[in-house]
């Protein structure tokens, strides 16, 4: 897999090196490069999982066959509808200029989430926001639309790295 340009190395080690990736971003820039980091983990994962991954290029799986392909091989079946979701926002980018990361976009993201992880990225952001600041943000809800989607992004792609060491780690890479 090619490197992501202005990275040193694809592989993404932390949420700091996937946020530096999207952070200077446009909507479109941020949502298109988002998908491929994601997608980048996918195809990671199954290059650990299969013992033979250069047929699955062979077969031009599409992303959202991937979602599936990845669920079934024991990815879990609650990432497949914010999966899906990134992919469909990805999409819709991808093939309008005049794209916009608006409240409806993300928040169709957010309800694709299950209720436990909703409730995570309250907690998360009540953590590491800084209440002291009367200026600053205090709920998850009042961040802006684009980072609402990058916070979510950050976390998907972090679930994916961990699938990633827990299957590496299995399997003795």
């Amino acid at each position: 897999v090619a490197p992501v340009a202005g990275v040193k190395d694809s592989t993404m080690e932390s949420p700091k090196e996937f946020l530096a990736a999207v952070e200077a971003e446009d909507d479109i820039g941020l949502v298109i490069r988002a998908h491929i980091l994601i997608e980048e983990q996918l195809n990671k994962m199954f290059d650990t999982f299969f013992l033979r991954p250069e047929y699955l290029e062979k077969m031009n799986l599409d992303y959202h066959q991937k979602v599936h392909l990845a669920i079934s091989s024991g990815l879990s079946p609650l990432l497949e509808k914010p999966l899906k979701s990134i992919g469909s926002i990805r999409n819709k980018f991808a093939h309008q200029s005049d794209q916009i990361l608006d409240s409806g976009i993300v928040n169709n993201l957010y309800k694709s989430f299950d209720n436990e992880s909703k409730n995570n990225f309250h907690k998360t952001w009540k953590l590491v926001s800084d209440n002291n600041d009367p200026e600053e943000v205090t709920s998850f809800n009042q961040l802006d639309p684009k980072e609402r989607f990058r916070l979510m992004a950050i976390i998907i792609h972090k679930y994916l790295r961990i699938c990633l060491n827990d299957l590496k780690r299995r399997s003795g890479l």
